[in-house]
């Protein structure tokens, strides 16, 4: 892809811009356009002695690819092919975000042809993999007697959330970046919720999950009530169940790619406060969808785990109700209640 804003000519003159002619112009100038990169990268690779070609492919993001429609249109993006050793290996040099290895979600799982010369050969590209998109959270919290929260949230994302991200955000700078994933975060948060980012690393190294830290206030997080508190499991709150608030649908349920979401949650509660309740473990595994939530209390700590994988990315209609009824399950999951008592004895009036 081109990354770069389109140049009139004033400013392709300003910057003393010059077209490429070959590889070797690429290698001088420093500069390219996606196609000539992807070029650069199969000379390279052929020089170095593996067996390199173009690919041809239908990306995810244009439609479907149907080899028995025969429009070239469909073919509209192109890839690298290389073999090495006893690996086909399916790239995009000129995915500037993404490292080595990793496709932009919309060249996985699709098809095209590789050209080289013997001609032209079908091909599919890899399928994509939950762990090639995680977000981790996990969070320090300490609750106050009042209910309110206090802590520290890390995040991060990773693979194709990652890079996705960098290239949304390429044009902002480093303040524009803190204010959009300070408002990222607290849209997983409950209302009034606070957080401040002191801290974003990685950025400018593809190879290496986006890392954010940030400091959070709740002033009502757990419910209160004589000698004890009501608190849900999850705090990180879910996103997907808007997605899914029709009872039916007309179309298929469609996924850019898979992802899985990590949490650890470790909260402390005041001295005096123990779990007296908390919610069973829970996993739901359909195949195309998991979920686990677990918490574990040890004096006046409580660590909440919940790991959620999306595996699929395409759902006909008649599937909705059982994807439906899955993140309905997750809802519930995350916000089912742990009661906290009060060891000490109240004060008489």
């Amino acid at each position: 892809m081109d990354t770069e804003d389109y140049k009139v000519a004033k400013e392709t003159k300003a910057e003393n811009l010059k077209e490429n002619s070959n590889v070797e112009d690429v290698l001088n100038h420093g500069y390219a356009h996606s196609q000539q990169i992807n070029y650069l990268f199969v000379g390279l690779a052929r020089a170095a002695g593996f067996e390199a070609a173009e690919l041809y492919i239908a990306p995810r993001n244009a439609g479907i690819f149907i080899p028995t429609r025969n429009e070239v249109r469909q073919l509209s993006d192109e890839l690298v092919w290389v073999h090495a050793g006893t690996q086909d290996y399916f790239l995009d040099p000129a995915a500037r975000y993404f490292p080595f290895g990793l496709l932009p979600w919309y060249e996985t799982a699709t098809g095209g042809f590789r050209i080289d010369k013997r001609g032209g050969t079908q091909v599919a590209t890899p399928e994509p993999a939950p762990s090639d998109s995680e977000t981790i959270r996990n969070a320090d919290l300490e609750v106050k007697d009042d209910g309110s929260v206090e802590g520290v949230i890390q995040v991060d994302f990773t693979g194709q959330r990652a890079a996705l991200l960098r290239e949304e955000k390429r044009k902002e700078d480093e303040t524009g970046r803190i204010k959009d994933f300070e408002n990222d975060v607290k849209s997983w948060l409950p209302v009034g919720a606070v957080f401040k980012i002191v801290k974003v690393a990685n950025w400018d190294d593809n190879n290496q999950p986006i890392h954010i830290e940030g400091t959070l206030t709740m002033p009502s997080f757990a419910t209160s009530a004589p000698q004890r508190m009501l608190m849900p499991l999850e705090m990180f709150q879910s996103t997907q169940q808007s997605a899914f608030a029709a009872e039916k649908r007309v179309n298929v349920v469609y996924f850019s790619y898979p992802y899985e979401e990590v949490d650890d949650i470790k909260i402390r509660l005041p001295a005096t406060f123990k779990v007296e309740t908390a919610p069973s473990d829970r996993t739901v595994n359909l195949g195309a969808v998991s979920y686990q939530i677990t918490a574990a209390a040890s004096g006046n700590t409580v660590e909440v785990k919940r790991n959620l994988t999306e595996k699929g990315t395409f759902f006909t209609k008649d599937e909705y109700p059982a994807l439906r009824k899955f993140f309905g399950v997750v809802k519930t999951g995350d916000n089912a209640q742990m009661v906290i008592r009060n060891a000490q004895p109240a004060k008489a009036n």
